[in-house]
């Protein structure tokens, strides 16, 4: 419980370091709150993020359905997920880069997705490279979050 409190402590400490008991406890309780929110949260009866595919896509970005509980939890869980990251990097020694690509995954891999959407539309169907080329490069992105979620949660931190 006391490393629980101590993640909300430290939710704008930037600079420190945090072990992997300390990333375990604060980061994937939240992970599975938000996950049970967006996913089982519309089956219990809460209102869930869409899109209308039917759109065109500079009207699709900008008409997320967005209720209150969606944005709260990001705006609550977000600084404090990153800090924690950040300070995790601190402690295994890399670049803090990789903790702002893994917060800003959700909405920089939406991006990603719609861009490839778009380019795929001119291209043939029926040939067989093209899609395990797009099938691999939508897949890179996710294979390098669970490698860092990985070396975040169970390799151990320097000494000093």
């Amino acid at each position: 419980m006391e490393t629980y409190i101590k993640f909300w402590e430290n939710t704008f400490n930037f600079k420190g370091r945090s072990n992997k008991t300390e990333f375990n406890m604060g980061f994937w309780p939240h992970i599975l709150c938000i996950i049970l929110v967006f996913t089982i949260g519309p089956m219990l009866g809460l209102p869930k993020l869409g899109f209308n595919l039917k759109k065109p896509l500079f009207e699709m970005l900008f008409d997320l359905n967005w209720q209150l509980y969606h944005l709260l939890i990001v705006v609550v869980f977000l600084i404090p997920l990153i800090s924690l990251m950040m300070r995790r990097c601190n402690d295994l020694k890399i670049e803090g880069i990789h903790a702002m690509v893994i917060g800003f995954f959700p909405v920089c891999y939406t991006f990603y997705i719609l861009l490839f959407a778009i380019m795929g539309q001119g291209l043939p169907g029926d040939v067989i490279w093209v899609e395990i080329i797009f099938y691999v490069i939508l897949l890179l992105p996710i294979i390098y979050i669970v490698y860092m979620l990985y070396v975040f949660s169970f390799k151990q931190g320097s000494k000093h």
